[in-house]
């Protein structure tokens, strides 16, 4: 009597596919989880060496200078809505986050319900968070910091609020210790 060999079990290849859609899934987030995976990576910038320059409120945006800045010629001590219907100048924004404060910017096409969500983060309690939309950007959502930024594709609120934990209140062009 001659014994047939079974077939190869495929026990390692199958848990191999199962745990690739298990991390997809986890990847790509639901619609039930908000925007999960919606940001990109933090990026750090070096300080701008005009970051010690201080312009007058309305004077002339500087051509040629870097898009979304996160550090160089500012107003010194803004004066702005936490939520504004009209796009910041950079000279503002970057007031702002020398002020220790958070910019989130979006797309003038954002869908109404993810600018609410984003204006839900605006705040003057602990430190500016100033929400605006603003043309032009690389991603749909924005977030700048002294130095740093994140881009997101959606309103992603955790992902934001994190940054926002991060970031409001540290960094300052004024502050030798924060990289400024």
């Amino acid at each position: 009597m001659s014994v047939r060999p079974s077939p190869p079990r495929l026990r390692a290849p199958r848990a191999a596919l199962a745990s690739l859609l298990v991390l997809t899934a986890a990847a790509c987030g639901s619609e039930d989880d908000g925007a999960a995976g919606t940001c990109g990576e933090e990026v750090v910038e070096p300080v701008d060496p005009q970051s010690a320059v201080h312009v007058l409120p309305g004077a002339p945006e500087q051509d040629g200078g870097e898009a979304l800045p996160t550090s160089g010629i500012h107003v010194m001590d803004p004066s702005v809505d936490v939520v504004s219907s009209e796009p910041l100048p950079d000279t503002i924004a970057v007031g702002v986050l020398e002020r220790r404060g958070v910019v989130i910017e979006h797309s003038p096409d954002l869908p109404a319900d993810e600018v609410g969500r984003l204006e839900a983060l605006a705040s003057e309690e602990q430190g500016t968070v100033v929400v605006a939309p603003a043309p032009d950007l690389p991603s749909p959502v924005v977030a700048r910091a002294w130095r740093t930024r994140l881009e997101c594709t959606t309103a992603d609120v955790d992902r934001l609020e994190t940054f926002i934990d991060e970031h409001l209140g540290t960094g300052s062009a004024m502050s030798p210790d924060t990289g400024g």
